[in-house]
């Protein structure tokens, strides 16, 4: 197993094959369908780490699972129950819950991403930081950053924690690589603009993610191709920049400044 102990899994729906249209993401009989596309994502995931349920020789890897869509991507019910579960509501979002997940027996100790999109102005499926309809970007001293370099900047700063899976379009895969380029990556549908891709049948999507998330087992935690190829030096800034009120009235970007990269990171 090479020496992983714990997995804590950022999910996310915007990636997940077969989604790719805004109304999958928020409320009625779409989004109930691709949070199932999400949950089966997910399992695939997870079983593949850990064996099928019925496994009468547990592994003694531990997952963890954040749904961290903003109004829920995950059906907890059809969760394999072998995972540690918190909702996308837990109000301790995703650096409270890391920080959490560091104590214990068995500390996390690598990070990975299933159904993650690309940043805004991409050009991914479904692109955009945070929130569609406020954010502009984010900006880490200088270099625009999405939610997938913010969240594996932020593991690997509060204790070298690797990013070592990754799975959405084309476009999100790419930007993954070009922060870690040693990140297992597993592309589950190919862009053709924002509302608009080239699936993979969701089955053979779920047998795609399996046979990457296999190969987590046989890579080492201390390969250098996990570290991210971009650490800002001190004093690090994160401008965040907002997209125009009303469509016309302008918005002041909000900085935040720190010698601790850690801090700077922290979502509130």
């Amino acid at each position: 197993m090479a020496g992983w102990r714990h997995i804590f899994l950022v999910t996310d729906i915007e990636g997940v094959a077969g989604v790719e249209s805004w109304g999958q993401t928020q409320s009625g009989p779409r989004y109930e369908a691709a949070k199932a596309l999400a949950t089966d994502e997910v399992n695939s995931v997870v079983r593949a780490l850990l064996g099928p349920p019925d496994n009468s020789d547990p592994s003694p890897l531990r997952i963890s699972v954040w749904d961290g869509h903003g109004c829920g991507g995950l059906l907890p019910d059809l969760l394999d129950r072998r995972v540690t579960f918190y909702r996308h509501d837990d109000a301790r979002n995703f650096t409270g819950l890391l920080r959490e997940s560091l104590r214990g027996a068995a500390p996390v100790n690598a990070l990975g991403f299933v159904g993650q999109h690309a940043m805004e102005g991409s050009g991914g499926v479904l692109s955009h930081t945070y929130s569609s309809r406020r954010i502009r970007s984010y900006k880490l001293s200088g270099r625009p950053i999405g939610e997938f370099d913010l969240r594996a900047l932020f593991a690997w700063a509060l204790a070298e924690i690797p990013s070592i899976f990754f799975s959405g379009d084309d476009v999100a895969c790419r930007e993954a690589q070009s922060l870690v380029p040693g990140i297992i990556r597993v592309q589950v549908k190919e862009s053709l603009g924002v509302t608009s891709a080239r699936h993979l049948e969701p089955a053979h999507a779920c047998a795609q993610l399996a046979a990457g998330a296999k190969q987590i087992l046989e890579r080492n935690p201390a390969d250098p191709l996990l570290r991210p190829s971009f650490i800002p030096e001190s004093p690090f800034e994160l401008r965040k920049h907002f997209k125009l009120k009303f469509g016309f009235v302008p918005r002041p970007p909000q900085v935040r400044r720190s010698d601790n990269l850690a801090a700077v990171l922290e979502e509130e």
